[in-house]
């Protein structure tokens, strides 16, 4: 991969991270992270779910297409487990006690700029 399409990406990442963090606050979340990386692996945002009272471990996948599918369709098995094991981790690692704790996915469409569609997937397994 070119280091132009490197850089590409890394920028529509950020841009869907920042949409997706806009997006959980306007539901009244409290984003306690971004961006936390161990080890093992990343937690893209770590929020808490005022009206579940939860905290959530998102994953946040933007694409400006959806020709290869929806965004949420390539986060497989093997990265929702890694998740799962991360928010723990995360929990541990800041002495955060919770009594409920989720996986979420957000998918973004970006079209010249702009949300063509986001969605927003709760506590997969």
């Amino acid at each position: 991969m070119s280091e132009e399409m490197t850089i590409h990406r890394q920028s529509l990442g950020a841009t869907g991270e920042e949409i997706a963090v806009d997006y959980l606050r306007s539901m009244n979340w409290l984003v306690l992270e971004r961006n936390w990386r161990c080890p093992t692996g990343e937690l893209d945002i770590v929020g808490f779910d005022e009206a579940d009272a939860c905290v959530v471990a998102v994953e946040v996948k933007t694409r400006t297409t959806e020709f290869f599918g929806r965004p949420v369709e390539a986060v497989k098995q093997d990265k929702i487990d890694r998740l799962h094991r991360l928010i723990r981790q995360w929990l541990h690692e800041h002495h955060v006690r919770a009594r409920e704790v989720r996986v979420d996915l957000i998918g973004i469409v970006l079209q010249h700029g702009s949300v063509a569609d986001l969605e927003h997937l709760r506590d997969v397994a």
